[in-house]
Parts: C-alpha cells; structure tokens; sequence
C-alpha cells in the first residue's frame, strides 16, 4: 500500500512538472510572437490631411499663370494640404503630386475649391478606414479613386 501511495505521489509530481514545464514554453512563445511583431512591424505612410505647401514646381512646356499658382497654394494652405507639385496639363486639367507619390487630377471647368473641399473629405474618408490611394481624379461628377 505505501509503494501505492509512493507512486502516485511521483506521478502527480511528473505530472506538475510537466504542466509548468509546458506553461513556461508557452509564455515563452508567446513573449517572442509579441517580440516579433514589434520588431517586424511594418511602417505605415497614412495620408493626414494636416501639412503645408512644400513647393509648386512647373515644367517648361506646362506653365501656370502665377495667379493660378498663387490661388492653388492659398487653398491647399488653407485646407491644410501638404503637395509636392502642381502642373497643368493638355485635357484642361491640373495635375498636383503630394510628397508621398500620390496624384489629384482637378478639373480646370469647375470651381477649385469645391474641389479641395471634396478631397479633403475624401482624404479625411480614407485615412479613417486606413486605405491609401495613388491617385484621385476630381474631373468628374464621381471622384474615381485608384488605390
């Protein structure tokens, strides 16, 4: 009877050591899946609607009139836009690059600043559900959006 109750006395030790043995491996799995997480996580470039005009660069053979330079800079400053770039282009639309790549294709028949007021709300749409784009065009009634 006492080898009985010896025996069951090392099996129930085994079987403790075994529990925290496996307990110890899987906090140790999980510490390092945390680890890796924060050591590989990915950078992400989230567009804010917050910024300033950079600079308005004009190619040779696309000149803006500098009013039309002026005008745009004032609006994007105002809507707190950050751009890289604005040129006009042959389809009486204007071309704005921001700093990140991304392009607006604006239409020059409708008024600007309904515009930027629409991209702004896009951008603002956008950045909520984290999705980038790489270029809007404004010319239409429906913005069209390629991400």
């Amino acid at each position: 009877m006492n080898k009985n109750k010896l025996h069951k006395r090392k099996l129930r030790r085994i079987i403790r050591i075994i529990i925290f043995l496996l307990f110890i491996f899987l906090v140790t799995i999980c510490i390092l899946f945390l680890c890796s997480i924060t050591i590989f996580k990915k950078q992400q470039v989230i567009l804010t609607p917050v910024g300033s005009v950079k600079n308005v660069a004009q190619e040779d053979n696309q000149k803006m009139s500098p009013q039309v330079s002026d005008t745009m800079q004032k609006l994007f400053d105002q809507y707190h836009l950050s751009v890289d770039s604005i040129n006009t282009g042959t389809d009486s639309a204007m071309h704005v690059l921001f700093k990140n790549g991304q392009e607006i294709i604006f239409s020059e028949n409708k008024a600007i600043e309904a515009q930027i007021a629409s991209l702004q709300l896009i951008i603002n749409r956008l950045t909520i559900e984290g999705k980038q784009f790489s270029r809007i065009d404004l010319r239409f009634d429906n913005p069209v959006i390629n991400f």
